[in-house]
């Protein structure tokens, strides 16, 4: 049978005259009863041990039992804090608005977790992720709540510095494409300026060169309203949109900032419906796909953009752009990003 675990129960046999005659021996297996002791040792070293603060209460939210995690978390020992409600579960006015969708989850019988708002004992602020889970008894009713805690606020504030880290890098990058972009808008008036002078121009050569004046002048604004709304100091000019009307009218522009070395076309739209969005940041972002794409083609470059119905896993519909190239595709390097 292998190892077993068994409890000895040894009874005497008594005589008349008082003395032991013999006596019974009750052997009883409890291997599986041993073996579900050590599991709850073994849960219980891993409750104390762990660093998120553990914290179990009856079902109105008294505090039973709470581990070490909760007193360096908190600043409270459990002598101090048994049979008081956690602060999550009071019903206060500093929680209310986590109350209509605790309870009722609890209630249910449902886990519940969020990210709460907190103070030690020493009145110093911190930030918990939280997840509540009721155990339920056989007639499926809440014995218990096990409160599992974690702090988080170091976390966050490394996520924040990550976060201006990464901000910075953006706007690095963000003044390098607006450089080269207002850069080639110079050019494009310069160049035209030039050709307006010439005293052989035709009426029909000068109307074409100010039209090209006025589209980079034109872009000149799309880009400026793109900074101010990075910035934050003017909102999106959303509005429902044809994107394949959009891509067409932005084509001119778009084929401006590729070069003369690489040609684009648009495809036939198959994109029905309208989308809500905001011309000049479609625009932007068709002409950042379109450099990438002219970046990775040869002296005869060729894009195609294509506007398309598209329908996500999870059903929703919405409209895709896809940019096409002949190039030699995306460096195994840059795939990650």
């Amino acid at each position: 049978l292998g190892t077993r675990w068994g409890e000895l129960q040894l009874t005497p046999l008594p005589t008349p005259r008082g003395t032991a005659d013999g006596a019974i021996l009750f052997v009883s297996d409890i291997t599986e009863l041993q073996h579900e002791r050590a599991r709850r040792q073994e849960l219980a070293a891993a409750i104390e041990e762990a660093d998120e603060a553990i914290v179990v209460t009856d079902p109105e939210g008294r505090i039973r039992h709470a581990n070490p995690a909760f007193e360096r978390n908190s600043g409270y020992t459990l002598d101090e804090v048994a049979g008081t409600p956690l602060p999550l579960l009071r019903h206060a006015p500093d929680t209310a608005p986590l109350i209509p969708e605790l309870w009722p989850s609890l209630q249910g019988g449902r886990s519940w977790r969020g990210r709460f708002q907190n103070k030690r004992k020493d009145g110093t602020p911190f930030t918990e992720e939280i997840s509540v889970i009721p155990l339920l008894n056989d007639h499926h009713e809440t014995q218990c709540l096990i409160v599992v805690a974690r702090d988080v606020t170091r976390a966050l504030a490394m996520e924040e510095a990550l976060g201006r880290t990464q901000r910075v890098e953006v706007t690095e990058k963000l003044a390098t494409g607006v450089a080269h972009d207002f850069n080639n808008l110079i050019q494009i008036v310069l160049a035209n300026t030039s050709f307006a002078r010439d005293p052989q121009a035709s009426p029909s050569e000068l109307a074409e060169y100010l039209d090209q004046i006025e589209q980079a002048a034109q872009r000149g604004i799309h880009i400026t309203r793109q900074l101010y709304t990075y910035c934050r100091k003017q909102s999106l000019h959303l509005a429902d949109l044809d994107l394949a009307t959009v891509l067409r009218d932005a084509l001119p522009r778009l084929a401006a900032r590729v070069g003369p070395t690489c040609t684009i076309d648009l495809a036939p739209s198959s994109a029905s419906r309208p989308i809500h969005a905001d011309a000049a940041m479609i625009e932007q972002v068709a002409g950042n796909l379109c450099l990438n794409a002219r970046d990775a083609c040869g002296p005869a470059g060729r894009v195609s953009l294509h506007a398309r119905r598209h329908c996500a896993a999870d059903g929703r519909e919405g409209v895709l752009i896809e940019v096409r190239d002949n190039g030699v595709g995306i460096l195994e390097s840059l795939r990650g990003r």
